[in-house]
């Protein structure tokens, strides 16, 4: 947690930007999109698993100044991307952006994504956008 929040300011921070009321999502991309500050079909990878749109997220929670959601298991997967974005599905927000390095897939077979330290992290870990 970042030296001067408490953890209760964080939670009403991070629900207050991003409702637990809502849908996020996470969509893939073969090109950059981190520019855009909404979601965009444009780049947007579709295949087995990933539908336009991306893959709705579950497990929607705040813990210690983080925003987490379970891990996606996509179990029988076509997707190529090296791009994705979290966004709410509601208002089109792009929450987060993540470059993975490289391209990165699999074609009919299992593909995972970890969210690690979280979608948002106040503190030195945070990195994207917010």
């Amino acid at each position: 947690m970042a030296d001067g929040f408490g953890a209760g300011f964080l939670a009403y921070a991070i629900e207050a930007a991003c409702p637990p009321d809502e849908q996020y999502r996470i969509a893939f991309y073969g090109k950059d999109p981190s520019a855009r500050a909404f979601y965009t079909t444009e780049g947007e990878w579709v295949g087995a698993e990933c539908p336009r749109g991306g893959v709705l997220l579950k497990g929607y929670r705040v813990k210690q100044g983080h925003l987490l959601f379970d891990d996606v298991a996509l179990l029988n997967a076509d997707i190529e991307a090296q791009y994705a974005i979290v966004y709410n599905a509601t208002t089109k927000r792009v929450i987060r952006n993540y470059d993975f390095g490289r391209k990165i897939g699999v074609m009919g077979g299992v593909f995972d994504f970890g969210f690690g330290l979280g979608v948002i992290a106040f503190g030195a870990e945070l990195k994207g956008s917010v």
